[in-house]
């Protein structure tokens, strides 16, 4: 009957979790970086991306 108890919270668990969950977002992810020996460099502001090529 244990098992039976643990199945059924484990579940129950699962499907909480499974419903509640959401996907991660990034709210802005403007920067600079370039490399170690500064060649490569990629900026982004907003909606403008600036990349080596």
């Amino acid at each position: 009957m244990a098992i039976k108890k643990r199945a059924a919270i484990l579940g129950f668990a699962t499907l909480v979790v499974v419903l509640t969950g959401r996907s991660a977002s990034a709210d802005v992810i403007d920067g600079e970086w370039c490399t170690v020996d500064g060649r490569q460099h990629i900026e982004i502001k907003g909606p403008s991306i600036i990349t080596p090529g």
